[in-house]
Formats: structure tokens, sequence, C-alpha cells
């Protein structure tokens, strides 16, 4: 008959709290290495080593994981802290030198490094050659030579600079009346009086075409360079209607695009929301 005893000689028995299987019927039901009583068991008890060594390893695991989730938590703070917003970096012209005549407006466009990054851009001139607006509009004031500093709100450490030249208006003289040559006088018999031409009636129904605006400025109000009437080159659009840019922006009342015009249509523009936000915008 198989019996099954534990040790309970803990300390000096190896085979303490161990399962020993007594098969001969015979034998004293005894350790078999210490030598003392077996206490009888009718199912194997679990071993108190094997369940320290499981606990052991169980709170191995669980530490483990936590230096896992506490060192990924420590790099990705890291990562924010490295890789996060520094804000604009640089700032860039598009033109860096313009020439205007007195009373003439040209808009300067600035665009920052990363182009990710929003900016409120402020424009100094120096001196009193030309005034700006908050936009970039420049207007001429008065003959001479000058530079605008456009700083930017976001970062004050960065700036960039536009020389201005401004010309005098170029006035076309009136021509001066030439001297007639006096003619013979005739005699009163050869005198022959001409028919006059009677005038053309104008008809009362007819009107003259009004002066054709390019399509933006019925959507827009414009101010800037222009060519043969329409914008070209350095402008300001502020939208008073609803106006579709492409097929990702439609400017909406109140905002505004400036940039680069050519013949009378937006090419490399910025676009300026209402909540703020500023995006570089190639058009053709």
């Amino acid at each position: 008959m198989e019996r099954k005893g534990i040790c309970k000689n803990v300390g000096p028995c190896t085979l303490a709290n161990k399962v020993q299987v007594i098969t001969d019927d015979d034998a004293e039901f005894i350790c078999t290495e210490c030598g003392e009583p077996l206490e009888e068991v009718k199912d194997d008890p679990v071993n108190v080593d094997d369940e320290l060594n499981k606990k052991r390893k169980t709170k191995r695991l669980i530490f483990i994981l936590l230096a896992v989730i506490l060192l990924a938590a420590i790099g990705f703070c890291i990562y924010s802290l490295l890789s996060g917003s520094k804000g604009p970096q640089k700032i860039n012209l598009v033109q860096k030198e313009l020439t205007m005549k007195v009373g003439e407006t040209q808009v300067i466009t600035p665009t920052v490094e990363p182009e990710s990054e929003k900016a409120t851009f402020i424009f100094k001139p120096q001196g009193k050659i030309v005034k700006a607006t908050s936009g970039g509009e420049i207007t001429a004031l008065k003959k001479g030579e000058t530079t605008i500093i456009v700083k930017c709100e976001e970062n004050p450490e960065i700036r960039a600079i536009c020389k201005v030249k401004v010309e005098d208006t170029e006035v076309v003289p009136e021509p001066e009346p030439q001297p007639q040559e006096p003619t013979a006088t005739e005699p009163e018999e050869t005198k022959k009086e001409e028919p006059k031409a009677n005038p053309k009636k104008k008809d009362p129904e007819h009107v003259d075409p009004p002066v054709k605006k390019s399509e933006i400025e019925r959507y827009g109000t414009y101010a800037g360079a222009r060519k043969k009437g329409l914008p070209d080159g350095t402008g300001k659009v502020t939208f008073f209607k609803s106006y579709q840019l492409n097929s990702q922006y439609t400017a909406q009342p109140g905002e505004y695009i400036q940039g680069i015009f050519e013949n009378g249509k937006p090419t490399f523009v910025t676009y300026y929301q209402k909540d703020g936000t500023v995006t570089k915008i190639k058009l053709r």
C-alpha cells in the first residue's frame, strides 16, 4: 500500500515539507533522511519552497514592469522637452528691397522658420520716410532712403530688415502752346461756309461700361502694386465676402491675404485667419 507523508523536521532535514512516498507496507513511516516520523497526508500539499519561489518571481516581475513603465514615462518627458515648440527661429522676407514713389503703397510679406510656428509681426520704419501698418502695408511719405525692421512678438530676438528707396512722383509737364502762323484773309466773296457736321446724338440708353476689376477685388479690398490696372506685385486683400482660395481654404469676411500677385491673381501669399492661424499658400 502506498503511503504519503511529510517530514516536519525543518532545518536539519533537507526533505522537510516535501512529500515522501512509502510503498513498502512493512517499512516504517519515517523520513528516509532524518528518521523522524512522517505526518501522513492524503493529498499533495503545497510545497512551501515552491510557493516562496513563485511569490519571489511574481514580485520580481511586478518590479521589472514598474521599472519599464517609469523609464518609458521619463523618456517621453525628455522627448517632449527636447522636441517641443521653441517658437519662430528665423524671419524671411519675400521683399528685401523696395523702390517706391511718394504716395505709393506696397506690402511686405514676412514668413518664419519653422513654417508651422505662429507669428505676429511688428513693422518698425526708421525715420519718417515711410509709415507702416500692423499688416505690413508700407506707404511712401517723402523722398529718401530708409530701412524697415521686421520683428516677431513670439521671439523678440529674431528680426529681418527691408531696405526702402523712395523717389519723387514723376510729373509730366504740360506742352507749351505753339504760336499759330497768321493766315491770309480771303475775300468775302470767296469764303464759303463749310457745312457743319451734325454731332452724333448720344443714345440716352447708352452707358459707358464700368472699369473692369480683377475677380478677387469683387470679394475684398486690394492695396498694393498694380500693372495695367490689375493687382500685380506685392499686395494685400482684406475680404468682405467669402472667397475660396483653393480646395482646402476659404477666406471669410475680415480675414486677409498678403503676398505676390500676378495679372490680378494671387500666386504666393500668406493667409491670416481670425483665430490667429497663419498659413503660407502657393496658389499657382
